[in-house]
C-alpha cells in the first residue's frame, strides 16, 4: 500500500496566490520533488535550489530524504529556487490517503495563475513587471521588450493543467 500526499505548492508572497495542487507518493525523495516542482511551475532547472524544514534549517542531502518523512498534514517546508531571484515555494500537505496503486505517478489536480517565467527576477520583479504592463495596457507603446520577454500571448491569469500533467508524466521516479 502507498500513501499519497495531497500537496499545495504556493509561490511565496504571490498576491493573488500562484499555486498548484499536486498528488505525490509519500516515498518521493526531495531530489525527485525538485523535478516535480520544476515541471509544475514550468521552470527549466537552470539554477541551484535547496529545501528548508519547518524550523528553517537547510536540508542538504536530498537523495536520502523522503517528502513524507519531513512534512505532516499540519506543517510545511520551503523550496528555494535560484539564489539570486530567490523564488520561495511553500510546500504544505493538505491530506494523506492510502491507496493500492503501485504505479501511481505525480499529478496536478488544481492551480491558479500562470507560472512566472524563468529569469523573471523573483516575485517582486515579476509583480512589478505585471503592474507596468497593466498600467500601460491601453497605450500603443507597451514596454515592447517586456512583452517580447514574456511572450506576446503571455497571460498571468492562465493556468494550463493539461500541459503541467504532460510534463509530470516525463519525470522518472
Amino acid at each position: 500500500m502507498n500513501t499519497i500526499l495531497y500537496i499545495r505548492l504556493t509561490i511565496d508572497n504571490s498576491n493573488p496566490a500562484i499555486y498548484r495542487d499536486i498528488q505525490v507518493k509519500s516515498q518521493t525523495s526531495l531530489e525527485v520533488m525538485h523535478e516535480i516542482i520544476q515541471a509544475t511551475f514550468e521552470w527549466s532547472n537552470l539554477h541551484s535550489h535547496y529545501f528548508k524544514d519547518s524550523t528553517g534549517n537547510i536540508i542538504k542531502d536530498k537523495k536520502g530524504i523522503l517528502i513524507g518523512s519531513i512534512i505532516t498534514t499540519s506543517g510545511s517546508i520551503t523550496y528555494v529556487y535560484d539564489y539570486a531571484d530567490s523564488w520561495g515555494v511553500r510546500i504544505e500537505v493538505l491530506e494523506a490517503r492510502d491507496i493500492m496503486d503501485e504505479n501511481f505517478t505525480p499529478i496536478c489536480t488544481d492551480g491558479r495563475r500562470n507560472s512566472p517565467p524563468e529569469e523573471s527576477g523573483g516575485i517582486v520583479c515579476y509583480t512589478d513587471t505585471l503592474d507596468m504592463l497593466q498600467l500601460h495596457q491601453n497605450k500603443e507603446w507597451r514596454y515592447p521588450l517586456i512583452a517580447e520577454w514574456l511572450g506576446e500571448d503571455y497571460n498571468p491569469e492562465t493556468f494550463n493543467m493539461e500541459a503541467i500533467n504532460s510534463r509530470l508524466q516525463n519525470i522518472i521516479i
